[in-house]
């Protein structure tokens, strides 16, 4: 399902919530559920004010579930929330639209975003 991918653990993006009026910038999958009679699934998004209040256990400012036309159909369970990530960046119609991933560290380098302007790491 995810051969060769560098696990996303995060999306980098300000929305605002429409109902507190607080903007969230960090987001990461908090739920999803997978319809087998349907053939789709949903992910739910939990958005902090930042990346240091996620890290610091705060509590997000933003849920929001986004259906998906699609499941994934194999992997390891650890490898869903980046499937889920990569449908919302391929996807349109969505707040997430032009999101850019945060990928998880490899080998002893710093986690990095990825994304329009900015370059992937040399491998």
């Amino acid at each position: 399902m995810l051969e060769n991918t560098r696990q996303i653990i995060g999306l980098e993006k300000a929305i605002v919530s429409n109902q507190s009026g607080a903007v969230a910038h960090f987001h990461v999958v908090k739920q999803y559920t997978v319809s087998h009679i349907s053939k789709s699934s949903a992910v739910t998004l939990a958005g902090y004010v930042s990346r240091e209040m996620f890290d610091a256990g705060k509590d997000p400012v933003l849920l929001a579930t986004t259906q998906i036309p699609a499941m994934p159909v194999s992997g390891r369970i650890e490898d869903l929330p980046t499937w889920f990530i990569q449908q919302l960046l391929a996807a349109s119609g969505h707040d997430y639209v032009g999101a850019t991933p945060v990928h998880a560290p490899v080998d002893g380098m710093a986690e990095q975003a990825v994304g329009p302007g900015v370059e992937e790491p040399a491998a």
